[in-house]
C-alpha cells in the first residue's frame, strides 16, 4: 500500500489523543522580579471571548482563583472544550498553549489543522503584543491492546530492535521500554517512546507508544509578519514525519487491523 492509497482517516484508529503545543518567551521584568507573561490577564478574556464564538463554549479553570496565574509560566490555566470532557480541547496559560483532539475526531486536513491555525490566529490577535514563540510541538499518543504483554515483541518487528537479550522463549516478559530520538531538518527532533502499559479506557494490557516532533529554535520566526504561516509550515512537515513513522511501524497485519 502507497501513500495515496492510504485513507485520511482510519476506521479503527490507535490513537488516544494528538497534542499541538507552543510556547513562547516571558517577559523580561525589573531586576526584583522573575519574568512573566505580562499579557496574559488581558489575553485571557480576549481568548475566551473569541473562543467562545467557535463553538468552545464550556470553560474549566484548573487552578485556583486566588493563584496570581501571570506567573504560573508554561501552566495550563484555562480550558476550554466544546462541551463539558468533549474533545476538541483548547488549553492556555502563561507562555503556553495546546490543542488536543481524541481519536474518535480527529483528521488532520479537514479538522485538526485547521482548528491550530485558528487557535494560533485568535492567540496573536488577544495579545496586544504578539508572542515570541520559543518552541513547538506536536505529539501523539497511541495505544493497541495485548492478549499478553509478550505479544509487543511481535509488533515491534518493523523497527529491527533485538529484546530478546539472550532470555529464553518460556520466560514471560514483563515489562518493555523504549526511547529512541532522531534530529531532523528544520531545527527539528523526533522522539519516540514504546511500552507496555494498561488501557485506561478498557483496563487490558495495552503497547503504548508516544511520538512527538519538537523544535525549540524558534527564533527565525520573531517578528516576521506571517509568524502563524511559518508555524502551519512546520505543522505539516511534523505531520508528515509522525505519519511516515506510524505507517512504517504498523506496516502490514497490524496496519490493516486499523482500517
Amino acid at each position: 500500500m502507497n501513500n495515496s492509497q492510504h485513507p485520511s482517516k482510519l476506521q479503527k484508529p490507535p490513537l488516544q489523543e494528538v497534542v499541538f503545543e507552543a510556547r513562547w518567551k516571558p517577559d523580561v521584568s525589573e531586576q526584583s522580579r522573575p519574568s512573566y507573561d505580562t499579557g496574559f490577564e488581558l489575553a485571557q478574556g480576549r481568548l475566551s471571548e473569541r473562543l467562545e464564538r467557535h463553538g468552545f463554549g464550556f470553560h474549566r479553570r484548573v487552578v485556583p482563583d486566588q493563584v496570581p496565574a501571570p506567573f504560573l509560566t508554561d501552566q495550563i490555566v484555562h480550558q476550554f472544550w466544546h462541551a463539558q470532557d468533549e474533545f476538541p480541547l483548547v488549553q492556555f496559560g502563561p507562555c503556553i498553549i495546546t490543542v488536543n483532539e481524541d481519536g474518535k475526531g480527529y483528521e488532520w486536513e479537514r479538522s485538526f489543522c485547521p482548528l491550530i491555525r485558528q487557535t494560533l490566529d485568535q492567540l496573536m490577535e488577544s495579545y496586544k503584543n504578539t508572542p515570541a514563540l520559543a518552541e513547538v510541538k506536536l505529539l501523539y499518543i497511541d495505544a493497541i491492546d495485548l492478549p499478553d504483554a509478550a505479544d509487543f515483541l511481535h509488533h515491534l518487528q518493523k523497527l529491527r530492535v533485538n529484546l530478546q537479550f539472550g532470555i529464553h522463549d518460556q520466560q514471560q516478559l514483563a515489562d518493555v521500554k523504549v526511547d529512541f530520538g532522531y534530529r531532523l531538518d528544520h531545527d527539528s527532533t523526533l522522539r519516540c517512546s514504546i511500552q507496555s502499559a494498561t488501557n485506561n479506557r478498557t483496563g487490558n494490557p495495552a503497547l503504548m507508544w508516544h511520538t512527538a516532533v519538537h523544535r525549540n529554535q524558534c527564533e527565525s520566526w520573531e517578528g516576521t509578519p506571517h509568524v502563524v504561516d511559518s508555524v502551519m509550515e512546520w505543522c505539516q512537515y511534523a505531520h508528515a514525519t509522525a505519519s511516515n513513522l506510524f505507517k512504517n511501524m504498523t506496516h502490514g497485519e497490524l496496519y490493516e487491523s486499523f482500517l
